[in-house]
């Protein structure tokens, strides 16, 4: 074999090695593309700064319309109960209502917050911790922040404790916002 041949060999090799690493990234790719749609034709709410995660400090069994009623039991009004969207353990997402609904979620900055909930107690020294977020809910946390990031390019992703006065997401879910969305 001469010099062209084994050269030619070689760049052979390397393209096969290549379209084998191109192949295994764009299946990567495929598995982590969101499906997930708004599913609202509101426009942006111009007064929105704050995008606050939370967890429901409870059993991971539990729904939105649990964290409704123990908002109404706490004697907030039933249009500013709940969430802007509520993830259950298994990934799903509740949504709740239109980003322009106020939400008596972090105090003083409920105008301009729109409030993500995610089932389970996240906080390893309470009573009732149930361990880190499921891989679901991470995933359909990841993919709707996305989709409120892009409509509000500005907004700051925090946790809820970022208001003060509380635990609230969770250390393991503060730890995950910080090392993926820290600004």
């Amino acid at each position: 074999m001469d010099r062209l041949d084994e050269l030619d060999a070689a760049i052979n090799s390397l393209m096969n090695r290549m379209e084998i690493v191109e192949r295994f990234l764009s299946k990567q790719a495929q598995q982590t593309e969101s499906t997930l749609v708004y599913p609202f034709s509101d426009p942006p709410n111009p007064s929105i700064k704050f995008i606050s995660v939370h967890h429901s400090a409870s059993r991971a069994d539990v729904d939105r319309s649990d964290v409704i009623a123990w908002h109404q039991n706490n004697g907030w009004p039933a249009e500013h109960s709940g969430y802007h969207a509520f993830i259950k353990a298994t990934g799903e997402i509740e949504w709740g209502d239109m980003d322009a609904t106020l939400k008596y979620i972090v105090g003083h900055q409920n105008p301009h917050t729109l409030g993500v909930c995610l089932a389970g107690n996240f906080h390893p020294s309470e009573a009732g911790y149930t361990g880190h977020p499921t891989p679901a809910q991470l995933k359909s946390l990841r993919e709707m922040l996305a989709i409120w990031q892009s409509r509000y390019p500005a907004a700051k992703v925090v946790p809820h404790k970022f208001f003060g006065g509380t635990v609230c997401p969770g250390d393991t879910l503060a730890a995950w916002l910080e090392e993926n969305y820290a600004n």
